[in-house]
């Protein structure tokens, strides 16, 4: 395992063990025994780690899939972002706790997300009059349906601290094909989604960027 606070090296898929926690209570809440599949996949258990150490970023890949489909848990990457959000872990939330509107907390965000994930960027911009969250990357496994729920979800997350637990994004786009599973999702609900694109992103009006984070 690599030090803590050790620098991933870009051509390495690393990320920050602070992560495994969201998979843990995941899978505990749909009572799907956790230890198999992390001693399967490599990974520590959870009160084993720490958490800001790095570890191998394609083993949660798989196991996020593998527990979807072996368990018959189709909103899997859902739940996994939602059980703790991205503001909660521990990783990121010390680093982004002072952010006081949405725009200051995605810049922050934007910033400060290569160092949890090797291989991970995301940028905002605003094209008539929306503003586009965006993530940039290349899948680590192929059909990845879990994953991608996971980072929208993720991303609706951070959105909905200023527009209300409720919130959905006017459009989102997925480097997936057309696929039911996600069509079938409800915080999906009432979005456009735009399938086989070149990069996974929400869109919400611009103004939006400017609200107090509760």
């Amino acid at each position: 395992m690599p030090n803590r606070n050790t620098k991933p090296e870009p051509s390495v898929a690393l990320v920050k063990a602070a992560f495994l926690q969201q998979f843990k209570l995941a899978m505990e809440n749909n009572d799907v025994a956790v230890e198999p599949y992390f001693r399967k996949l490599r990974l520590p258990l959870v009160e084993t780690y720490d958490s800001e150490a790095y570890l191998p970023e394609k083993p949660f890949w798989q196991l996020i899939n593998q527990v979807a489909i072996a368990e018959m848990i189709p909103d899997l990457g859902m739940q996994v972002a939602q059980v703790k959000p991205w503001h909660q872990v521990e990783s990121i939330q010390k680093l982004i706790n002072t952010s006081q509107s949405l725009r200051a907390l995605l810049d922050t965000f934007c910033e400060i997300v290569s160092g949890q994930s090797s291989i991970t960027c995301f940028n905002t911009r605003v094209e008539d009059s929306l503003c586009w969250f965006e993530y940039h990357g290349q899948p680590l496994i192929s059909n990845d349906i879990q994953m991608e729920l996971y980072r929208v979800t993720s991303m609706i997350e951070f959105v909905r601290l200023a527009a209300g637990k409720n919130w959905r994004p006017l459009k989102v786009r997925l480097m997936m094909d057309r696929n039911r599973v996600v069509e079938k999702n409800s915080i999906l609900d009432d979005c456009e989604l735009l399938f086989s694109q070149a990069r996974t992103a929400i869109a919400f009006p611009a103004g939006l960027l400017d609200a107090t984070i509760t």
